[in-house]
């Protein structure tokens, strides 16, 4: 027990200071992600791509980052076991993208990194994915800065927004 609580209270001290220091980490904030030149609040393009249709596509086709493979190791446990709903929660994904090179990139992810991850490790033959490209050009044109905003343009802090 008190092993546990030391382990709690380092937890809950930790995160307090990732939430009051100058970082990207907010709990229970908001989540951004990032798109060539801007960033996007992905509750807010998740709510306007909920009536997209819905693409099923192999996970090694898609580009993706993982930050937590705990969590990518807890996902394709739970695609193994056949028990993910991608239906409820699909992946947001560009279709196409250029880097800073000018050369065309394959299908990335903005939201659905860890389970994009989890579907490759999981062995999947496919995953759900909405695409959001003509989407995000349509909220960027909107020029909404509570929704879109060129990428760093500020730091997650307490009370940003």
């Amino acid at each position: 027990d008190r092993a546990r609580n030391h382990i709690n209270n380092y937890v809950i001290s930790f995160k307090q200071f990732l939430t009051e220091a100058d970082t990207d980490w907010k709990s229970g904030g908001d989540h951004w992600g990032k798109v060539g030149d801007f960033e996007f609040d992905v509750s807010y393009v998740k709510q306007a791509a909920n009536n997209l249709p819905r693409v099923s596509v192999h996970p090694s086709e898609i580009k993706y980052d993982i930050v937590d493979q705990p969590t990518v190791d807890k996902h394709a446990a739970l695609m193994k076991a056949g028990d993910w709903k991608w239906d409820e929660e699909p992946l947001l994904a560009q279709k196409t993208w250029v880097d800073n090179k000018g050369q065309q990139q394959p299908i990335s992810v903005m939201d659905g990194n860890h389970r994009v991850a989890a579907a490759v490790q999981a062995g999947l033959d496919e995953v759900k994915i909405v695409y959001v490209d003509e989407l995000l050009e349509k909220i960027k044109a909107e020029g909404n800065k509570k929704v879109v905003r060129p990428a760093g343009e500020f730091n997650y802090r307490k009370g940003d927004r």
